[in-house]
């Protein structure tokens, strides 16, 4: 995602960050731009600009008044959209947030799986250990942590 975007403001262009960017503003997206927030085409230089989103990895032709999702890339020649909504409440920024929240939590499995797996660990290489020092052969330490284990 793109940190700044290029805004109109009384005919010049000015790059901002996203976090001032509101509702009701006028962003440029040129060809090759990913799209910051979400909004609406509201001027397009050609009659139609093809236009690439992330979720289609083809690129589709769009019209003027269309919805442009954050996190889309144009493709196609550059072009007006009018903000509506704001940075943290796009698309992208939700679902960034599910990605994190979802990374975070762990499944009841999983957290049993990580408990039990410490005490395995422990149990071989204190079986590992006490193999190298009944036998004073440092290849036996080694055996039993690397030999395949049979399913119950």
């Amino acid at each position: 995602m793109p940190r700044t975007a290029t805004r109109r403001c009384n005919g010049t262009l000015q790059g901002v960050p996203l976090d001032d960017i509101a509702p009701g503003g006028r962003l440029l997206i040129r060809q090759g731009d990913v799209v910051p927030v979400d909004g609406r085409i509201a001027l397009l230089r050609p009659s139609s600009a093809p236009w690439r989103c992330w979720a289609n990895p083809l690129p589709v032709r769009i019209g003027r008044r269309a919805e442009a999702m954050s996190g889309s890339a144009n493709a196609g020649a550059a072009f007006d959209l009018a903000v509506t909504r704001e940075a943290k409440d796009s698309t992208c920024a939700g679902i960034v947030r599910l990605a994190v929240k979802v990374q975070a939590s762990k499944a009841p499995r999983a957290r049993l799986a990580c408990r039990r797996s410490r005490g395995d660990l422990a149990v071989t290489a204190t079986i590992a250990f006490a193999a190298r020092w009944f036998t004073g052969d440092p290849i036996q330490a080694l055996a039993m942590p690397v030999q395949p284990r049979l399913a119950p």
